[in-house]
């Protein structure tokens, strides 16, 4: 776990492209801004259940993990969940397809969009946490955007 402090806006978008999540366990954020900007970097995320970001932006098990920030031990097993490689590439494609696909409401572009036509938001991940080994590479800017 490497936990960078404040980043500069110049450095921001490539800190986030080097994750394999984005951890942000805040205990109050109403927009969950800086989630927003590591997933438009293509970085999953592992957040708070207490950031706006949940069910608007962040679908748990899709896109990132949702968990509750005061649970050490839910958080810790989040992280080891985000560094098993089948996870990471599971919450990247969900990562991607959101970016893709995903309208503002939840739903999905129409058929129009021929990668999005007939698919259907990435389902969760189910990955067990037990027996995983090592650790995961995850940032955090202490809940300030680097405007």
């Amino acid at each position: 776990v490497t936990f960078l402090g404040t980043v500069d806006h110049q450095v921001l978008k490539g800190a986030f492209q080097a994750c394999q999540a984005f951890v942000f366990p805040t205990l109050q954020d109403l927009i969950g801004r800086v989630v927003v900007e590591a997933l438009s970097a293509g970085a999953p995320v592992i957040v708070s259940s207490m950031t706006g970001a949940v069910g608007t932006i962040v679908h748990d098990g899709v896109n990132g993990i949702v968990v509750d920030p005061q649970d050490a031990s839910a958080l810790a097993d989040a992280m080891h969940r985000a560094a098993n490689p089948e996870t990471s590439r599971a919450l990247g494609d969900g990562v991607q397809w959101e970016q893709r696909c995903a309208t503002p409401r939840g739903g999905r572009r129409g058929a129009a969009d021929r990668d999005c036509a007939g698919a259907g938001r990435p389902r969760r991940t189910g990955c067990e946490v037990d027996g995983l080994p090592g650790s995961t590479m995850a940032s955090q800017t202490g809940g300030r955007s680097a405007d």
